[in-house]
């Protein structure tokens, strides 16, 4: 279980004991990234066959904030942008990524992408404050 998942086991996106959430659980890569699979299932969908673009939108902000618990930060979004570059079928198997571009005043800038079949469907920059502020 990775330290993002028990900071917070309810959570909608990655928390193991939220039975209707995403179970999304990234993995730290030797580079300092976190990586995660993502398969989605018909509920998540919006326009028929679709995936929808909160989900797409959930799953960038937790993998950037469960980037900042494998190293330790305990952080909640501040601002979150979001590009959407193509139409995501429900029926892929997705790859999401995050890391941290930089750290500022305290507060820490991300990224995120997420992929299907080696094309960018979505990208998103935040930045994350400690919990607290």
């Amino acid at each position: 279980m990775t330290v993002a998942r028990v900071w917070h086991e309810a959570c909608f996106a990655c928390g193991t004991d939220n039975d209707r959430g995403l179970g999304l659980d990234c993995a730290l890569q030797d580079d300092g990234s976190t990586s995660a699979t993502l398969i989605p299932e018909t509920w998540m969908q919006g326009y028929s066959g679709r995936l929808q673009g909160g989900i797409i939108t959930t799953v960038l902000d937790s993998a950037m904030c469960q980037c900042l618990h494998h190293h330790g930060i305990e952080a909640v979004t501040g601002s979150l942008q979001v590009r959407f570059h193509r139409p995501a079928p429900v029926d892929g198997q997705y790859r999401v990524s995050a890391w941290i571009d930089a750290q500022r005043h305290g507060a820490w800038v991300m990224r995120a992408e997420l992929w299907l079949a080696g094309q960018r469907v979505a990208r998103a920059a935040g930045i994350f404050f400690p919990m607290g502020q």
